[in-house]
Formats: C-alpha cells, sequence, structure tokens
C-alpha cells in the first residue's frame, strides 16, 4: 500500500507556527467612545513577546468612514532617561479594520484613534487572544 502522507517538519524559532502560551486565552468587547471635531484617543493593551492577538474594530455610526483615521502600533516599556522603541503595524483612514499581531517584544501595543467627523462616535473593539487589559482606559464593556 502506498504512503498516504509526506512528513514535512514544522518551523521552529521565530516562524514557528505553533505556540503554547503559560496564561489563560481571553476575549472581551469594548465600546470606545470618541469625541468629535479632530479629537483623537490611544486604546492600549499590554503583551508579552511573542504574544498573539486577533482584534476588529469598527466605528459604528459614521457618515463617511475615510473622516476617521487609525494609527495601529506598539512600543517598549522605556527606562528613565532612555528613548523607548515605536512601531507603527499601519496607519490608514477608515471606519474598520480586522488582522492579528504577533507582539515583537514585551510593551504595549494598541491603536489611536482620530474622529474628523462632525459628530461624536463609538467604536466596537473585539479582541482575542493573549494579553492583558489596562485599566483606566476609555471604553466600557459591550453588551452584544
Amino acid at each position: 500500500m502506498a504512503a498516504q502522507w509526506n512528513e514535512i517538519p514544522a518551523p521552529t524559532g521565530k516562524e514557528t507556527l505553533s505556540r503554547t502560551y503559560p496564561a489563560g486565552f481571553r476575549t472581551d468587547v469594548i465600546d470606545v467612545p470618541i469625541e468629535t471635531n479632530d479629537r483623537g484617543l490611544e486604546y492600549m493593551i499590554r503583551m508579552q513577546a511573542g504574544d498573539t492577538l486577533v482584534y476588529s474594530w469598527e466605528v459604528l455610526s459614521i457618515g463617511d468612514p475615510q473622516a476617521f483615521y487609525t494609527e495601529f502600533h506598539g512600543h517598549t516599556d522605556a527606562a528613565p532617561g532612555q528613548a523607548g522603541d515605536l512601531m507603527f503595524y499601519q496607519k490608514t483612514a477608515g471606519a474598520k479594520a480586522s488582522g492579528s499581531l504577533i507582539g515583537p517584544w514585551p510593551g504595549i501595543h494598541g491603536w489611536y484613534w482620530q474622529n474628523k467627523s462632525g459628530g461624536a462616535v463609538t467604536v466596537r473593539l473585539r479582541l482575542a487572544g493573549f494579553y492583558e487589559l489596562i485599566a483606566g482606559q476609555a471604553g466600557k464593556p459591550a453588551e452584544e
């Protein structure tokens, strides 16, 4: 009988396809209010290097999606008197996005949203993976 499968070794190191984590998987859905007239707001989470996040966000009601700007970025925790590292993952206009992130380093990762429309809006942010919420930020758990 002929063999049905050729076993291919899985990549290791940074190219690994499978990861295990000591902390539990979590999910959150958060509504974040954003004021009008070019007001901006950051919503950030904490991740460790190699942690995986799957996310989506959308502005619940906006007339012109191009009037909403976002920067998805992350930065290290800077030591006193020293500059930290900052990386932009995406900069764009639009009223929704979905994707994933594998944390490049331990630190803070998240979104800066700027509302250039004529009225206040709410961003519904959906998160799943391995991360920590940061206390004291704008937003509240969503009721779906």
